[in-house]
């Protein structure tokens, strides 16, 4: 009797993460691992769907004509703030094994869903490219901000888990050392960290020390 309650109920939970005929096209697509997705899928509330470049997000004050690398190759989607950190946690060591980077890509505060990318990479710091990640009147172009990201991992190993065109988050494997170094250093290439919210170096390095969390923001008004 129990085993023909069951059988229902596990074919309702198939049916509810089965992946639609459009994300099946879209994965076939993009050549991702189909498995890999469908464990992603049973997380999800909602259908994923193409990456699409964030635009715009040229540095007017520094003039950087490098090529980007083509990121056309990714798929989002959408969850609430607390659930975007869950799937974060739950499935980016997974995915990074795989030769897939997870991250947060868009943050709503709670207004609507945060959004999530997946691409196949394992460069971390691919995700500061495919977002263009710059500062504005800092004059920080995209490849200044990641070769100063670079240099502060070589001495404080961290994982990016963020990044939009304004702002990077990222976590540190153990506290940071010398964070009265690091502190100035984070000040002189994103001064808005500390200046818009009238902060100090002070809270800025106890934030390194017991959140062991780089958050850089620039302001683009």
């Amino acid at each position: 009797m129990k085993n023909f309650f069951l059988f229902p109920l596990l074919l309702i939970c198939f049916y509810a993460q089965a992946l639609n005929d459009a994300e099946r096209h879209l994965l076939k697509d993009l050549g991702f691992d189909k498995a890999l997705i469908e464990e992603l899928k049973s997380f999800l509330d909602e259908p994923f769907y193409r990456y699409q470049s964030t635009p715009g997000t040229a540095n007017p004050y520094s003039l950087d004509f490098r090529p980007q690398k083509d990121f056309s190759a990714g798929l989002c989607f959408n969850l609430s703030t607390r659930k975007a950190i869950e799937c974060i946690e739950k499935f980016h060591g997974v995915f990074k094994d795989k030769g897939y980077l997870l991250f947060i890509s868009q943050r709503n505060h709670g207004f609507r869903p945060d959004q999530i990318t997946v691409i196949k990479s394992t460069d971390q710091f691919d995700i500061v490219r495919i977002q263009k990640t710059a500062g504005n009147q800092y004059t920080n172009t995209n490849t200044e901000v990641i070769r100063q990201l670079q240099e502060w991992h070589q001495n404080n190993p961290f994982q990016i888990i963020g990044a939009n065109f304004n702002w990077i988050e990222a976590r540190f494997f153990k506290a940071p050392e010398k964070t009265n170094i690091l502190a100035e250093e984070i000040y002189r290439i994103c001064p808005d960290v500390v200046d818009i919210n009238k902060s100090s170096l002070e809270n800025l390095e106890k934030v390194l020390n017991e959140n062991l969390t780089l958050y850089l923001w620039w302001n683009r008004l």
